[in-house]
């Protein structure tokens, strides 16, 4: 039943095309490289599961987006600097990682 749900998240969040961009910082900003950089760390993370919120086997973009900003945030905040993810879209299609 659990893989029948999330064959239906993913039949609803890509359904139409589009175009996602996230990046470590904004303009001005260094993406901090401390033992490993923040921002690739998290986003690995995210990407094999940790970031799946509602643990349905699916993680969304805004699922990846809430969980990188969170480590991102708080890591850099511990080296009194600030790391702002930016993220820009084109078109209304969302894209989903599926794990096990």
């Amino acid at each position: 039943m659990k893989r029948l749900k999330a064959l239906a998240d993913i039949e609803a969040l890509a359904t139409e095309g589009g175009r996602t961009i996230l990046t470590a910082g904004t303009g001005g900003q260094d993406a901090l490289d401390i033992s490993g950089a923040i921002f690739t760390s998290a986003l690995t993370e995210a990407i094999r599961g940790k970031a799946d919120s509602d643990r349905n086997g699916v993680l969304d973009y805004y699922e990846l987006f809430a969980y990188v900003w969170d480590r991102a945030s708080s890591e850099s905040g511990q080296w009194s600097r600030k790391q702002q993810l930016a993220d820009a879209h084109l078109g209304n299609g969302r894209w989903v990682f599926v794990y096990q």
